[in-house]
């Protein structure tokens, strides 16, 4: 049992006991915002070997074993407020996913738009099927969810994200769920606030990927053994095995936690006798089987597609003495992101910032080191975070660590923050400073993660160039190219696409669909005399110098280049079309003008016989459809 706090110890010791605490984070702050390169080696260790001093010294002070999986001294909230202050994380943390979510992060990424067009194909065919075998395979939960968005909020960015939203808002009271009975209610709640405004699940909480479920479920199959396995093992287990089977068809980096699963069984199994714990093992793994027999199923009729993924990107395909260093070189940076360089994705993450505040890296520094290991749950914990990073250690990365295949690292890392916030909180023995604490840490947690993320990160993926926003940003130009379209669609001039963009998943998904496009092939391109007439290219510079070079040079009116792609530009340029006839070359918002009648050497229009381009025909007064 955790001994009781010293009433008499004064603030000013409490103080003293923090000061290590206090320098780990004042560094680590510092360096997130100033340092440009990642911290040298001896730096990482110093600072490493500090935060654990620190651990280690508010442990003594706190005159306790180890909170997680301990129990209760000395509630900071009682039961009212804990409710109340869980319901208003909750509702905060649904509006920080919820708000400008049309418009942050602006675009929509093309895998984004693949969700869209499958939730599309089945609603129109009523077809709902176990796994989409297109773009390496996919699990078809949270495909179904965006088929149900589609369907009430129409093709827009917000209904494929919503339920991104959804899973993301849950997973709070999910976290503080499975915290409670781990580690305690006060650590939960800690811990619920922590997630509510935690930067990194914020991010994947507002894009459209199936891998958002994977914290839920996991946290969720937690908190029901966690909570229940004493005291109704055979409910628990059925329930318990239901979700674990209903995991498998979430994403890829749920099927490494069936270990952790096992694991957390294997820790309870001295709560019942030998005969009852075998029953209820028997039922989790019956029931588990149940739900996911139809995707079982499918992958023995078509087992190529079950590892379809993993053999582009797992370093498990070839076991080698390299590879075995390289999967543990990247386990050590995928600990490391979390304090001083994440992801350098820009889809995932802030330009390689930490995947947590100082804050919240510095008390999970401070749980892990105040683990209770005589505890059975306290042992969970870190086994828990070690395994949900297993997905991303194993996989073949260019970029470093790789915070969406460890996503489901989020739940056990806010609840040993949790702890470790808790451990600190034990150090004062004023309940009411412990509550001027809690609100104020989370407070800062709160605001340092919103202004990162709507504005430094919102800035930066906005103003992202073209080569990076087509491979690592959110495909903006194909969003706004859709999005004018769409505005324009009843005083649409003559719009010509080529075959890249228009063959866009983004701008698929996006445009209006009762706008009827064709292919056309050269020649027998036709025209209205008089009707503007735009020809729009992606960012591949073989078409301008096919079209440049070419009859169809003088089809159009005006060329926008993908990068120039806004509504500005585009109704700058019909504007222009009546005055002269000429070509537009955008870079940024600089537009160059160029003569039609230029020519490079040794390109002829016999080269580019075959050239493709798609038309979408204007459908206002007096337009006419062509063939």
């Amino acid at each position: 049992m955790n001994q009781a706090i010293n009433p008499n110890r004064s603030p000013a010791s409490s103080i003293l006991v923090w000061l290590p605490f206090l320098t780990v984070t004042g560094i680590t702050c510092y360096w997130s915002f100033h340092a440009p390169e990642p911290l040298p080696g001896f730096v990482r260790f110093a600072l490493y070997s500090l935060a654990a001093a620190s651990a280690l010294s508010i442990r003594y002070a706190a005159g306790m074993t180890g909170s997680a999986g301990g129990g209760e001294t000395g509630c900071v909230f009682t039961d009212r407020e804990t409710l109340w202050m869980l319901y208003m994380f909750t509702v905060s943390g649904f509006l920080v996913r919820m708000l400008w979510l049309e418009s942050v992060p602006s675009g929509c990424w093309l895998d984004e738009a693949h969700h869209g067009l499958d939730a599309v194909r089945m609603l129109e065919s009523r077809d709902w099927p176990v796994f989409f075998p297109a773009n390496t395979g996919r699990e078809p939960i949270h495909i179904w969810m965006v088929a149900v968005s589609v369907e009430w909020l129409g093709r827009t960015i917000t209904a494929l994200r919503l339920p991104s939203v959804l899973a993301g808002t849950l997973l709070i009271p999910a976290v503080f769920f499975a915290a409670k009975h781990l580690a305690g209610r006060d650590a939960a709640l800690i811990a619920a606030g922590f997630t509510a405004f935690a930067r990194w699940h914020v991010t994947f909480s507002r894009i459209s990927f199936r891998s958002i479920l994977v914290p839920l479920v996991t946290a969720l199959f937690t908190g029901v053994v966690a909570a229940h396995w004493k005291s109704r093992p055979r409910t628990c287990a059925v329930s318990a095995g239901l979700i674990l089977g209903l995991g498998f068809y979430t994403a890829i980096p749920f099927r490494i936690f069936p270990v952790a699963a096992l694991a957390l069984l294997w820790l309870k199994r001295k709560e019942h006798a030998f005969a009852k714990t075998l029953q209820s093992w028997i039922l989790v793994w019956m029931a588990a089987s149940c739900i996911a027999a139809p995707l079982g199923v499918y992958f023995f009729h078509h087992p190529d597609m079950m590892t379809a993924r993993i053999q582009t990107t797992s370093l498990l395909n070839d076991i080698s003495l390299e590879n075995i260093k390289t999967i543990l070189i990247n386990l050590m940076q995928l600990m490391e992101s979390f304090h001083y360089r994440g992801d350098e994705i820009l889809r995932h993450n802030l330009c390689a910032h930490p995947m947590t505040d100082p804050l919240t890296g510095t008390f999970l520094i401070i749980g892990l080191a105040c683990i209770n290991f005589r505890n059975g749950t306290g042992k969970f914990l870190p086994l828990w975070l070690i395994i949900s990073l297993i997905p991303a250690a194993v996989s073949v990365t260019w970029t470093g660590p790789h915070a969406l295949r460890s996503i489901g690292a989020i739940s056990p890392l806010t609840i040993l923050a949790g702890t470790g916030f808790l451990q600190i909180l034990k150090t004062f023995p004023a309940k009411r400073t412990r509550r001027v604490l809690v609100m104020t840490v989370i407070g800062f947690v709160s605001v340092w993660n919103l202004v990162l993320y709507f504005g430094f990160y919102n800035r930066m993926v906005s103003s992202a160039g073209v080569a990076d926003d087509a491979v690592w940003g959110f495909n903006t130009r194909e969003t706004r190219l859709a999005q004018w379209i769409n505005s324009r669609k009843d005083d649409l001039p003559e719009i010509w696409l080529s075959p890249q963009l228009y063959l866009h998943p983004t701008l698929q998904f996006l445009k209006d669909p009762d706008l009827v496009s064709n292919l056309i092939r050269t020649p027998g391109f036709e025209r209205t005399d008089g009707d503007p007439c735009l020809c729009i290219l992606d960012y591949n510079p073989r078409n301008i110098f096919w079209l440049r070079n070419s009859d169809l040079k003088r089809f159009f009116d005006f060329w926008i280049y993908h990068e120039a792609i806004d509504a500005e530009a585009i109704d700058n340029a019909i504007r222009t079309c009546y005055i002269e006839r000429t070509g537009l070359i955008g870079t940024g918002d600089n537009l160059i003008h160029f003569s039609l009648t230029e020519n490079f050497p040794g390109i002829t229009p016999d080269r580019v016989a075959g050239f493709e381009l798609w038309h979408i025909p204007g459908s206002g007064p007096g337009r006419t459809s062509r063939p």
